[in-house]
C-alpha cells in the first residue's frame, strides 16, 4: 500500500495500453479478495480505495482489448509468516512470539500459497481459452487465526500467540502509523468470499497451511529461532 490507488490504475493502465501495442495476447492479474463485497464492510475505511483500485484495475484488463484475460484474487499469503513480509505486518514477532491482530482468535482466515497462484498462472498461459474471462477467487486452506498460530507454533518449536486488538487499540495502531491490525479487523468476515471447491474444480492443485508449513519447515524454524521455547 506503498502508492496512490490512483497510481496503481493509471500504471496498470499503462502496461495494458502498451502491452497491446505490442501485440501481447493474454495478460493475468494477480490482485486480491474483493473485501468491499464483505457484507457490512465499512465503505468509507482507510483500505477501502485500495481495494476498490483493485477491482478498477480489473476493469481495465477487462475492456483492454487483449484476446484473453485472466484475473486471479488470491487470499491471505501463507508467505505472510516468513521473512520479510511478517516483519513488516507483525512487528518484533519473531522475537517475541507475539503476533498484534485484528483478527480475532476464531476469526476463519483464507490462506494461499504463492506458489499456488504462480501454478494458476502458468495454467492460465498455457490454456488461454480455458481461463479466458475468468475471475477466480484463491486459497488453498481457512482455518481461524488462533489454529493458524497454533501450526505455526508446532513447524517451529516455539510458542505463538496472538494479541486480540480492542477497538480503541486498533484505532490507536493506525493513528502510530501500524495499519495492520485494523485492516485485519476490517477483513474479519473475507472467509464468506471463498469457495474451496469451487478453487479445486480448474484442476491446479492447491496445498494447505500445512503442506507449506511442512515445505518450508527450515525457514520457519530459522525465523522464530529467537523465540523462546
Amino acid at each position: 500500500m506503498t502508492q496512490h490507488p490512483s497510481v496503481q490504475v493509471e500504471l496498470a493502465r499503462r502496461i495494458l495500453r502498451i502491452a497491446k501495442d505490442v501485440g501481447i495476447k493474454h495478460a493475468i492479474f494477480s490482485g486480491s479478495l474483493d473485501l468491499l463485497a464483505i457484507p457490512g464492510f465499512d465503505q468509507t475505511s482507510f483500505i477501502a480505495p485500495f481495494f476498490q483500485a483493485k477491482l478498477d484495475i480489473e476493469k481495465e484488463l477487462q475492456r483492454s482489448g487483449l484476446d484473453f484475460w485472466t484475473i486471479l484474487r488470491p487470499a491471505f499469503f501463507m508467505a505472510n509468516f516468513l521473512p520479510p513480509k511478517v516483519n513488516f505486518q507483525y512487528g518484533n514477532a519473531t522475537e517475541t512470539g507475539v503476533f498484534p491482530s485484528g483478527y480475532n482468535a476464531d476469526t476463519p482466515i483464507p490462506l494461499v500459497d504463492h506458489q499456488d497462484i504462480a501454478a494458476f498462472a502458468a495454467a492460465a498461459f498455457q490454456n488461454p481459452e480455458t481461463f479466458h474471462a475468468k475471475t477466480i477467487d484463491l486459497a488453498g486452506d481457512i482455518i481461524p487465526f488462533g489454529q493458524v498460530l497454533e501450526l505455526l507454533s508446532s513447524a517451529a518449536g516455539r510458542r505463538l500467540v496472538g494479541k486480540y486488538f480492542s477497538d480503541a487499540e486498533l484505532d490507536q495502531a493506525l493513528a502510530e502509523g501500524k495499519p495492520f491490525p485494523k485492516l485485519q479487523a476490517c477483513g474479519r468476515g473475507v472467509a464468506q468470499l471463498v469457495d474451496l471447491d469451487q478453487a479445486k474444480v480448474w484442476g491446479v492443485p492447491l496445498h494447505t497451511f500445512h503442506d507449506f508449513l511442512t515445505r518450508e519447515a527450515d525457514a520457519v524454524k530459522t525465523t522464530y529461532q529467537s523465540v523462546k521455547a
